[in-house]
C-alpha cells in the first residue's frame, strides 16, 4: 500500500503515515493502529498490508510520545500523554479527504490499548475500538502499584524507577495506577471488540476479560472473541484477525 507521511502541528506534533485506498472509491471509514509500548512504534509499511480489512478504508499509524520520529524523553511519558496524542491523531484523521468523520476508530495492540481506551474515556470518543493485547488494569510489566509503593520517596526526590525496562518519572507510575482504564471503562460508549491470543499472556487475557465484563456491566456494546493460539499482537493468525475485526465491523455497521 502507497502512503504518505505527516506531522502533526498541535500537541507532541506526533509523526506518523497515511496509507489511502486505491481511487475511486466514495467516502469510506478509517482506523488508527494505537502501537505498543513503552519504547515501541508505528507499523512499518512492509507488514500494513495485514491490516487491511477493508480495501477502501484509510489507515493510520503514528508514534507516540518518546517513540520513534515523534521523539521526546521516555522519563516524560505517561500513559495519559499517549490517549491525548491518541485524540490529535483521532481528530486529524476525520479531516482527511475520503473519510467519512462518522466512522473513525481506532485499534489498540498491547499498552497502545490503554491509549485507546483512555482516549475515549478522557478526550475523544471514537466510532469504535479494537482492543487487542488489552491493558486495561496497571497489572503489567514489574507491576508499577508495586514500584510506586516501595519507591515512593526515591521518586518523590525527583529520582526515575523502571517500568517495561525503561526509567520514568513519579507521575507516570502515579497516572498509571490512579487513572487505569478499568476504574472508568463503563464510561465507553462506542463498541469494544477486546480481540485476545490465548497464547498470550495471563496479564494481557485476564484484563481483556475483566474489561468486557466491567462494561457489560454498564449495558455498553463489548465483544470479547478469544483466539486460541493467537499471540500478543495476533500476528501468527493475521487471517483469524482480519476475519474477526471484519466480521465485527459488519456486525455494528461500520462496513
Amino acid at each position: 500500500m502507497q502512503f504518505e507521511s505527516f506531522r502533526l502541528s498541535i500537541g507532541d506534533r506526533n509523526v506518523g503515515r497515511i496509507y489511502r485506498p486505491n481511487p475511486g472509491h466514495d467516502a469510506a471509514g478509517a482506523f488508527i493502529i494505537c502501537h505498543g509500548g513503552p519504547g515501541g512504534g508505528q507499523c512499518n509499511p512492509e507488514t500494513i498490508a495485514t491490516w487491511d480489512i477493508n480495501p477502501a478504508w484509510t489507515i493510520l499509524t503514528f508514534d507516540n510520545y518518546a517513540c520513534g520520529e515523534t521523539g521526546g524523553s521516555d522519563a516524560e511519558m505517561t500513559f495519559d500523554r499517549w490517549a491525548k496524542n491518541t485524540a490529535d491523531v483521532y481528530r486529524f484523521a476525520q479531516g482527511l479527504p475520503g473519510v467519512d468523520p462518522r466512522r473513525v476508530g481506532l485499534i489498540g495492540l498491547s499498552s497502545g490499548s490503554e491509549a485507546a481506551l483512555r482516549c475515549a474515556i478522557t478526550y475523544e470518543m471514537p466510532a469504535f475500538i479494537v482492543s487487542i493485547a488489552t491493558c486495561s488494569s496497571p497489572n503489567y510489566g514489574n507491576w508499577p502499584a508495586e514500584v510506586l509503593c516501595h519507591e515512593l520517596a526515591a521518586l518523590q526526590r525527583g529520582e526515575t524507577r523502571d517500568c517495561c525496562g525503561f526509567q520514568f518519572k513519579l507521575e507516570f507510575f502515579l497516572d498509571a495506577v490512579g487513572n487505569a482504564p478499568i476504574y472508568r471503562i463503563g464510561e465507553i460508549t462506542c463498541p469494544v471488540l477486546f480481540l485476545q491470543g490465548l497464547a498470550d499472556n495471563a496479564k494481557r487475557r485476564g484484563d481483556a476479560l475483566m474489561g468486557h465484563e466491567y462494561m457489560q456491566r454498564a449495558g455498553r456494546n463489548s465483544r470479547l472473541v478469544e483466539v486460541p493460539g493467537g499471540n500478543h499482537e495476533l500476528d501468527n493468525v493475521v487471517d483469524q484477525r482480519t476475519t474477526a475485526i471484519r466480521s465485527w465491523l459488519q456486525e455494528i455497521r461500520m462496513i
